[in-house]
Protein backbone atom coordinates (compact mmCIF):
# COMPACT_ATOMS: atom_id res chain seq x y z
CA UNK A 1 0.00 0.00 0.00
CA UNK A 2 3.04 2.47 0.75
CA UNK A 3 4.79 1.73 -2.10
CA UNK A 4 1.64 2.07 -4.49
CA UNK A 5 0.94 5.35 -2.28
CA UNK A 6 4.21 6.50 -3.23
CA UNK A 7 4.14 5.52 -6.75
CA UNK A 8 1.31 7.94 -7.34
CA UNK A 9 2.48 10.61 -5.48
CA UNK A 10 5.17 10.63 -7.94
CA UNK A 11 3.59 10.59 -10.55
CA UNK A 12 6.01 8.16 -12.70
CA UNK A 13 7.66 4.99 -12.41
CA UNK A 14 10.98 6.94 -12.79
CA UNK A 15 10.87 9.35 -9.95
CA UNK A 16 8.96 6.70 -7.12
CA UNK A 17 12.42 4.90 -8.26
CA UNK A 18 14.55 7.85 -7.25
CA UNK A 19 13.03 8.15 -4.14
CA UNK A 20 13.13 4.43 -3.27
CA UNK A 21 16.53 4.43 -4.33
CA UNK A 22 15.83 1.34 -7.12
CA UNK A 23 15.53 1.17 -10.91
CA UNK A 24 13.31 2.01 -13.11
CA UNK A 25 12.70 -1.72 -13.80
CA UNK A 26 12.72 -2.85 -9.85
CA UNK A 27 9.71 -0.05 -9.38
CA UNK A 28 8.13 -1.66 -12.87
CA UNK A 29 8.44 -5.15 -12.05
CA UNK A 30 6.69 -4.57 -8.33
CA UNK A 31 4.13 -3.14 -9.33
CA UNK A 32 3.33 -5.55 -12.18
CA UNK A 33 3.95 -7.95 -9.32
CA UNK A 34 1.07 -5.98 -7.77
CA UNK A 35 -1.26 -5.75 -10.37
CA UNK A 36 -0.66 -9.59 -10.51
CA UNK A 37 -1.61 -10.41 -7.40
CA UNK A 38 -5.22 -8.18 -7.24
CA UNK A 39 -6.29 -9.95 -10.13
CA UNK A 40 -6.32 -6.01 -11.86
CA UNK A 41 -4.46 -3.38 -13.23
CA UNK A 42 -3.99 -0.39 -11.15
CA UNK A 43 -1.82 2.19 -13.80
CA UNK A 44 -2.34 3.05 -17.24
CA UNK A 45 1.34 3.35 -18.44
CA UNK A 46 2.60 5.23 -21.76
CA UNK A 47 6.21 6.10 -22.15
CA UNK A 48 5.48 9.60 -21.02
CA UNK A 49 3.10 9.27 -17.94
CA UNK A 50 1.10 7.03 -15.61
CA UNK A 51 -2.37 7.43 -14.84
CA UNK A 52 -4.74 5.77 -12.67
CA UNK A 53 -7.51 3.24 -13.51
CA UNK A 54 -10.63 2.86 -11.99
CA UNK A 55 -9.30 -0.04 -10.00
CA UNK A 56 -6.12 2.01 -8.98
CA UNK A 57 -8.34 4.64 -7.63
CA UNK A 58 -10.33 2.85 -5.70
CA UNK A 59 -6.97 1.15 -4.16
CA UNK A 60 -5.74 4.54 -3.78
CA UNK A 61 -8.47 5.41 -1.45
CA UNK A 62 -8.25 2.51 0.32
CA UNK A 63 -4.64 2.15 0.81
CA UNK A 64 -4.58 6.23 1.80
CA UNK A 65 -7.57 5.34 4.69
CA UNK A 66 -5.71 2.26 5.94
CA UNK A 67 -2.47 4.06 6.05
CA UNK A 68 -3.62 6.89 7.83
CA UNK A 69 -5.63 4.02 10.37
CA UNK A 70 -2.65 2.90 11.07
CA UNK A 71 -0.76 6.14 11.69
CA UNK A 72 -3.35 6.48 14.31
CA UNK A 73 -3.16 3.82 16.05
CA UNK A 74 0.74 4.02 16.48
CA UNK A 75 -0.06 7.19 17.93
CA UNK A 76 -2.10 6.10 20.93
CA UNK A 77 -0.49 7.24 23.89
CA UNK A 78 0.20 5.36 25.98
CA UNK A 79 0.26 1.88 23.47
CA UNK A 80 -1.20 -0.76 25.64
CA UNK A 81 0.92 -3.69 26.28
CA UNK A 82 -1.80 -6.33 27.70
CA UNK A 83 -5.24 -6.83 26.60
CA UNK A 84 -7.62 -3.68 28.02
CA UNK A 85 -11.04 -3.37 27.48
CA UNK A 86 -10.79 0.46 27.75
CA UNK A 87 -8.12 0.97 25.41
CA UNK A 88 -10.17 -1.34 22.89
CA UNK A 89 -12.62 1.66 22.39
CA UNK A 90 -10.40 4.88 21.08
CA UNK A 91 -9.98 2.05 17.74
CA UNK A 92 -12.06 2.43 15.41
CA UNK A 93 -14.67 0.25 14.96
CA UNK A 94 -14.41 -1.58 11.73
CA UNK A 95 -11.10 -2.74 12.78
CA UNK A 96 -12.73 -4.95 15.85
CA UNK A 97 -13.99 -8.19 14.63
CA UNK A 98 -9.69 -8.69 13.67
CA UNK A 99 -8.91 -7.29 17.15
CA UNK A 100 -11.26 -9.87 18.61
CA UNK A 101 -9.26 -12.60 16.78
CA UNK A 102 -5.82 -11.36 18.33
CA UNK A 103 -7.77 -11.09 21.66
CA UNK A 104 -8.93 -14.58 21.59
CA UNK A 105 -5.91 -15.96 20.18
CA UNK A 106 -3.26 -13.86 22.66
CA UNK A 107 -5.15 -13.45 25.84
CA UNK A 108 -2.57 -12.23 27.80
CA UNK A 109 -1.15 -9.69 24.79
CA UNK A 110 1.56 -12.02 24.36
CA UNK A 111 2.07 -11.94 20.50
CA UNK A 112 4.87 -14.23 20.63
CA UNK A 113 3.40 -17.19 22.24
Amino acid sequence: MTFFSLLVRHGSLSAAARELGISTAAVSKRLSQMEARLGVGLLQRTTRRTGLTAEGELYLAHARRILADIDDMEQLEPYPTRYEPEAMSVIPMRYEPELRVWVDHFPHGDRHG
